[in-house]
């Protein structure tokens, strides 16, 4: 019973992470070329910064709802321990 909990824990930390680099990686990609020379126009440049701090603000978010739930875990599984 706890070793399964455990392996979700881990399981569900590790999905987090991954999803918090893709993001991060999509979100610095679309937030460099957003400053390229062939994006002229201000609104394409004001877009292409909006979606890369969206896609930073998902990450973060996405890594700190997954830690709270961890969290949440490990408090219900430690008076079972006792």
């Amino acid at each position: 019973m706890l070793m399964t909990l455990l392996m979700i824990i881990f399981a569900v930390m590790v999905t987090a992470l991954a999803l918090t680099l893709v993001l991060l990686i999509s979100g610095v990609h679309t937030f460099s070329t957003s400053f390229s020379p062939l994006s002229v126009s201000l609104a394409s440049t004001l877009f292409g910064l909006g979606v890369g701090l969206l896609m930073f603000g998902g990450a973060l978010l996405l890594f700190l709802i997954s830690f709270e739930i961890c969290k949440l875990i490990v408090k219900l599984i430690t008076p079972s321990i006792r």
